[in-house]
């Protein structure tokens, strides 16, 4: 049987699969010991059961502190954008594309090919600026967001 972790809802899948999984491997903690500790978190399907929640698998690792202040004052924001494109059900692909993207909005006039497709491919999805907005807007801040992030790590640490 595969690797599997199980998360309550659609929100904590799509920040595990988007933000916190690249910060278990090469982000917050990129240097903590033993250094393959990530592996197996990075390896496991990832699913929404809220019946059973939990991982199938024995890390070497399993104590992320996914609360942090320190980690949460630089990627809370995007964290954020994260849980509202999936509660306004943007795909997992348009969420790692696009969760922090006003950032490059001054690229839009680019004549550089890979930006012309990634606003060609911005426009398809979101059509303007104002369509943007509603994804990246919704019900979750910063104290939702923390609510889910302490429900994750007690799901990092449950056994099914």
């Amino acid at each position: 049987m595969a690797n599997q972790i199980n998360f309550r809802n659609v929100v904590q899948a799509g920040l595990f699969k988007c933000e916190i999984s690249g910060q278990i491997s090469d982000g917050m903690w990129e240097n903590t010991k033993p250094h393959d500790h990530w592996k197996i978190w990075c390896d496991a399907n990832v699913n929404v059961n809220p019946s059973q929640v939990g991982r199938n698998f024995y890390p070497i690792k399993d104590n992320y502190n996914l609360t942090a202040n320190d980690m949460l004052s630089v990627i809370g924001d995007r964290m954020i954008n994260i849980a509202n494109m999936c509660e306004n059900n943007c795909t997992l692909e348009d969420i790692q594309d696009f969760n922090d993207f006003e950032g490059y909005k001054h690229l839009q006039t680019s004549t550089d090919k890979y930006w012309i497709e990634k606003f060609k491919r911005f426009n398809e999805t979101f059509t303007d600026w104002e369509g943007y907005k509603k994804a990246i807007t919704g019900s979750y801040d910063i104290k939702k967001l923390k609510a889910e992030l302490e429900d994750m790590k007690k799901i990092f640490k449950t056994r099914i």
